[in-house]
């Protein structure tokens, strides 16, 4: 009789402990055609309820990945921390590699198509949350920063919060300034341009994405009242002329937005003394849908 009530305690299965991180996530993408990998992380018991929830897609910067939002980022921690500004959230960290996190001009990378056209879908498949574009918002910093501008800005009916931290981008003057090597891998890849000089840079495809042309035309989607939430510390060096003119030419044209600056360089340093700030304007953002 001890041998079986040994047998029987031997064969219960204990379940494994709840983790709220979910990394190491992939899903074929048919747009990129391969497998895009991808980290969420869970709110606080959402496995003892049947609740939706909201959701942040967090966007890294260029030479990162996607685990740079939760381990640098510690982005888990924040949202613990501030859970009375944000409210419960599920965060999902794509992996972007270097793409800016637009289509590039020649339609072998389609990064924005996957993100919007699919990604949203299995990740609303797979999880509880709330489909609705006004209870998704994107941040993104650095590279990620413009991803999460652009992505907001371009897809109103997807996506309706935009936290950009840092942008990296440039104004027309500091993009035709930019040494050749420079230009030809960071942003010729990706709008065209390739080998150009001067004005020649300036593709319709470039102008298409720039924040400094599309927010000069009411008629683009950027106009379709997001909510924008705009940071940069004063030691970017270049980075803070781009964003300060950002932030004035939005004021000129009425496009209604949070502007915050501060010490502080192109670090997690500066981006971590945002978090609070930034997830504050997210969770006010999500209005009826905060949880």
């Amino acid at each position: 009789m001890q041998g079986c009530r040994d047998k029987q305690e031997d064969d219960i299965i204990v379940p494994e402990p709840f983790n709220r991180l979910q990394s190491d996530q992939t899903f074929q993408s048919s747009i990129l055609k391969r497998k895009v990998s991808y980290a969420v992380i869970l709110p606080e018991g959402y496995d003892t309820t049947n609740v939706s929830y909201p959701v942040i897609y967090l966007l890294h910067g260029f030479g990162d990945d996607y685990t740079a939002w939760y381990k640098g980022g510690k982005i888990q921690q924040y949202v613990d921390n501030y859970r009375n500004a944000i409210g419960q959230v599920i965060l999902v960290m794509p992996d972007g590699g270097n793409s800016y996190w637009v289509n590039r001009y020649n339609g072998q990378y389609q990064i924005m198509d996957m993100l919007v056209n699919e990604m949203t879908n299995v990740i609303d498949t797979a999880y509880r949350t709330i489909k609705d574009a006004e209870a998704r918002a994107v941040m993104g910093y650095s590279m990620g920063g413009y991803g999460a501008l652009v992505t907001v800005a371009k897809n109103p009916e997807v996506f309706f919060t935009c936290v950009s931290l840092s942008m990296s981008f440039r104004t027309d003057s500091q993009y035709l300034a930019e040494p050749q090597e420079i230009f030809d891998y960071q942003w010729g890849s990706v709008f065209g341009g390739r080998g150009k000089s001067g004005d020649e840079r300036l593709t319709p495809y470039f102008m298409e994405y720039s924040p400094f042309h599309f927010f000069n035309n009411p008629d683009d989607p950027s106009y379709s009242s997001q909510n924008y939430y705009l940071a940069c510390g004063d030691d970017e060096e270049s980075l803070d002329v781009t964003n300060q003119e950002l932030h004035d030419l939005m004021s000129t044209y009425g496009i209604e937005h949070t502007y915050s600056t501060g010490s502080g360089g192109h670090s997690w340093t500066y981006w971590h003394r945002e978090m609070p700030k930034a997830l504050e304007f997210i969770g006010n953002s999500f209005g009826e849908f905060k949880r």
